[in-house]
């Protein structure tokens, strides 16, 4: 569940607690955020970008998420509640990056699903009902998508849309249910379908469609040659402001735990270190013979022979200062 909200009755209480949203990895850390231009004091809180996407809004217009209910910040600029913002903003010239909790690993056919604030108009409220085509509101935020396995290297994932909408919980009737569902949508199961598959379809319809998946809009990153990623980058390069509310992980494609930038970067050196060393202690192995050689090449020159004491030690005192020459 995106946040823990204290709500009104002990019903919502427990129904938010026994509908744990299903998925298993999203975003968990903010690398960095520029806001950018035009975005308000209650959307600029980039920590509303993490966890799994929202599923059940508080405030005088909360109620389940649904694609007839998007998630939307229930705050206001002159009363900022944290609690109650549910999407991060990010302008045009803005930039947001975000770690996710486990590397997302090239399996599947789509691997990274993203969630906004997309809405259907219900032409039949409060029956949940989309008109043929489906009216949206809230939808088509763009940004430009980058994607990382170490937090330096960012190959392009192209132009995301957020199209598709978000439902909450798959045991609701009622689009607008003003307490928690049990059954919760999976967030990690990715949805294929576009918007225009919701055209004229009722809810009961809808959740058919979306078959338990959460919905979003879900991508592959097998184009970026990238056997898997461990952060991504959103940068609006647009006129219009761009929501966000999560960032998912595949079922089948959760890796490993992503890992600090700064450790993957440690660790690279390290493993190089390693391979320096290496290499240093064979070129003085193979330089300890050839130092030996040339020392007896050199006393025979002068005539001194190797039958001394110095002459019977000089190669192994050579050998034993190498072999004790830390590295």
């Amino acid at each position: 569940m995106k946040k823990r909200i204290m709500m009104g009755s002990l019903l919502a209480i427990l129904g938010m607690l026994s509908a744990t949203a299903k998925g298993g990895a999203f975003a968990d850390a903010v690398v960095s955020y520029t806001p950018g231009s035009g975005i308000a004091a209650n959307f600029s809180n980039p920590a509303s970008a993490l966890a799994a996407p929202t599923q059940f809004l508080s405030g005088a217009f909360g109620g389940a998420v649904s694609p007839f209910n998007p998630p939307y910040n229930q705050d206001s600029t002159s009363n900022l509640d944290p609690s109650l913002e549910y999407l991060t903003g990010i302008g045009p010239g803005g930039q947001l990056t975000l770690r996710l909790s486990n590397f997302a690993d090239l399996v599947g056919t789509q691997q990274l699903g993203f969630f906004g604030h997309t809405g259907i108009a219900d032409e039949n409220y409060p029956n949940g009902q989309a008109g043929s085509p489906a009216f949206t509101f809230g939808a088509n935020n763009t940004a430009q998508v980058e994607v990382s396995a170490n937090g330096v290297n960012w190959p392009s994932l192209g132009l995301l849309t957020l199209s598709n909408p978000t439902n909450g919980y798959t045991d609701l009737t009622d689009p607008y249910s003003a307490t928690p569902g049990i059954g919760s949508s999976d967030f990690g199961s990715p949805f294929s379908g576009a918007i225009n598959d919701f055209d004229g379809l009722n809810y009961s319809q809808m959740l058919t469609l979306l078959n338990g998946s959460g919905g979003g809009n879900w991508y592959d990153f097998s184009s970026t040659g990238l056997s898997e990623v461990g952060y991504v980058r959103f940068t609006n390069n647009s006129a219009t402001p761009f929501y966000l509310d999560a960032v998912a992980v595949a079922n089948d494609a959760i890796g490993a735990p992503t890992p600090e930038p700064a450790t993957i970067v440690l660790g690279a050196i390290g493993l190089l270190a390693v391979v320096w060393l290496g290499r240093r202690k064979e070129a003085r192995a193979t330089r300890v013979p050839r130092l030996a050689m040339s020392v007896s090449a050199a006393a025979l020159l002068l005539g001194i022979g190797l039958n001394g004491v110095r002459s019977a030690h000089a190669a192994p005192i050579l050998s034993e200062d190498f072999a004790t020459d830390p590295v």
